[in-house]
């Protein structure tokens, strides 16, 4: 097969490389027109992302009409399973608690990675509102002295409230530095 179209060699020699240009692109093959390579690519695409993300989906709890209705039906004529307790909802639970009015630290604590939840409370003794406080959620060998460390709770005025931490699974210490209070700490843990 050739590649050159048939035209009259006396036309302007402009006009004959466009048209032979322009048959050159109509008789490539299929594979080499861009209008078969794109959707091709994107369909290749496509199905390696959902190759790739193992088709894992969160359980919803909504149900098709259909199926729902067959679920009745089906419940209807067979005998009803035993039912199954619901799983306990997590609480919070006490994992260490300082209380005084100078510096302390817990001993070690052991974090399963759930959500901490750190409530305070403190009280000024001085009765010239020059409160002081921190409130230290440490790394176990930590030393906060040469080491250094942010407070998770910065205290500056009397007062009580709570936060919630992220940490990740480990151990752990709580420190507590304070002036011109009287404190109480607690440390919760979501289990």
């Amino acid at each position: 097969m050739s590649t050159t179209p048939p035209f009259d060699p006396n036309t302007n020699p402009k006009a004959a490389a466009k048209a032979a240009k322009a048959y050159a692109k109509a008789t490539r093959p299929w594979f080499k027109k861009k209008r078969f390579i794109i959707p091709i690519a994107f369909v290749a695409l496509a199905i390696a992302g959902s190759a790739l993300s193992g088709g894992e989906t969160e359980p919803t709890d909504e149900k098709p009409v259909a199926a729902a209705a067959e679920t009745t039906t089906a419940a209807k004529t067979e005998k009803k399973p035993a039912a199954k307790k619901p799983a306990a909802k997590p609480k919070w639970r006490k994992v260490a608690e300082l209380s005084g009015s100078a510096d302390k630290q817990s001993d070690t604590i052991k974090l399963t990675g759930e959500k901490v939840r750190l409530s305070y409370e403190f009280k000024d003794t001085s009765g010239m509102d020059m409160v002081v406080g921190g409130i230290y959620l440490l790394d176990e060998g930590t030393d906060l002295m040469s080491d250094g460390g942010i407070p998770e709770v910065m205290i500056s005025e009397a007062g009580k409230d709570s936060t919630i931490l992220r940490k990740d699974k480990g151990e752990y210490f709580l420190k507590v530095t304070a002036a011109n209070v009287e404190y109480k700490v607690v440390l919760e843990e979501l289990k």
